[in-house]
């Protein structure tokens, strides 16, 4: 376990064939704080994409936090996108979180 709710598998990317990236220690500690307030599971929907599996998102972005593990697009059932957002934006605010309509992505400021 990376942290007491979080594993390493929940953010290895997709591809299945790439050197595993931890998440940043900073976003981790935004995700737990996140549970803590929710007490609901955060769902870690993408996590590390190696730039290859990037290329193959529609709409990403080539230089995607998610190459560097200071990304993740995460779901809380029950909880909306954008109240997603805005508690991330007062308990965890290093983190940035853009909500779209089925979850919400957040990003370590730069």
């Amino acid at each position: 376990m990376l942290s007491p709710h979080f594993s390493a598998v929940e953010f290895r990317c997709r591809c299945g064939r790439c050197t595993p990236v931890l998440p940043a220690k900073i976003l981790l500690a935004g995700l737990e704080a996140l549970r803590a307030v929710v007490s609901r599971p955060v769902i870690i929907t993408s996590g590390h994409r190696c730039a290859a599996y990037n290329a193959t998102i529609k709409n990403a972005v080539p230089n995607s936090r998610h190459i560097t593990g200071r990304a993740a697009d995460i779901v809380i059932r029950g909880v909306p996108p954008a109240d997603i957002a805005v508690l991330i934006k007062y308990i965890a605010p290093e983190l940035q979180a853009l909500p779209r309509a089925t979850y919400t992505h957040i990003q370590v400021r730069v």
